[in-house]
């Protein structure tokens, strides 16, 4: 019986095999065993003669079914021409859909200018829903938000996105990829960080995939790239400049927000949230509500302490800092105090 051994995925054979010394028994054998004795594998039908090509290797004809089969015998390989024509035609076919740029010849990326399909191929055509009543993609704005809702993603983050994909629709009701791609060149020319470009793309991703697949605006985003960001230094800043900075306020409130800030490393949004109720003086601790609603304990200092202790009596309310703005006084007003410093 002739030895057969595994290579990867496929079986290669002794020599002998390639001479038709192969036993004709009931064993399942590898196309590349049935061609090279002249069984063509999807019919068990007689192969044609030998018709040598440009190449090491030769094709075979199948006398019953007409299909074409190439076989190299130096590298123990087969396939079957006939249909690999038949699926790189479909292929093409199902890409040339839609698209006037279609060309019969010439590589893939030559015969479309549709940026989605030179990334994934036909796939995105799978993905892609037959549109059903396309408008406006400012239409979708609030049905994309709430959707966002329902998975669960920040507040903070939906509003951050919201207004960048409403400065998008301002300047491009009607956007192509190419427009995008312009609209974020600009911001990057304007000196953007690039940690904040990722955040735009991250934005126009998510809005366009959801019109996307669901056939509401014909635009595949998958196609924009995020960014390589850089990242900046950190600035550890000595004391004489901590008590610079703190002797820029006049107020409690503003000197509490800033030693809550220096001391515990707080985000802007972390401080604005925090809850009288969650201030714990005797263990000196304050529990805050970070991004994606994740909860954890930070440890205050002697100072900040003394300083927290005064303000809370004046406080009212649930919020250590009441605003009807809560998400945009605090930070102004730090903001401006890091410009004096």
């Amino acid at each position: 019986m002739t030895k057969l051994t595994t290579v990867g995925s496929k079986k290669a054979v002794e020599p002998k095999i390639l001479s038709g010394e192969i036993l004709l028994s009931t064993t399942k054998r590898s196309n590349f065993e049935q061609v090279a004795v002249g069984i063509c594998p999807h019919d068990n039908g007689n192969l044609g003669d030998e018709i040598r090509g440009s190449g090491v290797g030769f094709s075979r004809t199948c006398e019953s079914c007409g299909h074409t089969w190439y076989i190299n015998k130096k590298i123990h390989t087969c396939k079957c021409l006939t249909c690999s024509g038949t699926k790189r035609n479909a292929t093409e076919l199902l890409v040339g859909q839609g698209s006037e740029a279609h060309k019969s010849g010439g590589p893939f990326w030559a015969r479309t200018r549709d940026l989605s399909l030179i990334r994934n191929g036909a796939s995105a055509l799978k993905r892609r829903k037959v549109p059903l009543n396309i408008g406006q993609p400012s239409e979708y704005v609030e049905a994309w938000y709430k959707e966002q809702q329902l998975k669960g993603i920040a507040n903070l983050t939906l509003y951050c996105y919201r207004q960048k994909i409403d400065a998008l629709l301002n300047e491009y009701p009607m956007p192509n990829i190419v427009d995008i791609k312009e609209y974020l060149s600009k911001k990057q020319e304007s000196g953007y960080y690039s940690g904040t470009i990722a955040n735009y793309v991250k934005a126009f991703r998510s809005f366009f995939g959801y019109l996307f697949t669901r056939g509401l605006y014909d635009l595949d985003p998958s196609c924009l790239s995020l960014p390589k960001i850089r990242h900046k230094e950190k600035h550890i800043p000595r004391d004489e400049e901590i008590a610079k900075l703190l002797s820029v306020p006049d107020r409690a409130e503003d000197i509490v927000a800033l030693l809550l800030l220096i001391d515990c490393g707080i985000r802007i949004h972390e401080l604005t949230t925090i809850k009288i109720k969650n201030i714990n003086l005797d263990d000196t601790s304050i529990l805050i509500n970070g991004k994606g609603d994740k909860a954890r304990t930070v440890y205050l200092s002697e100072t900040t302490v003394s300083h927290l202790r005064s303000y809370i009596q004046t406080c009212e309310g649930e919020y250590l800092f009441p605003s009807t703005r809560a998400d945009a006084k605090i930070p102004h007003r730090c903001n401006r105090y890091f410009e004096k410093r």
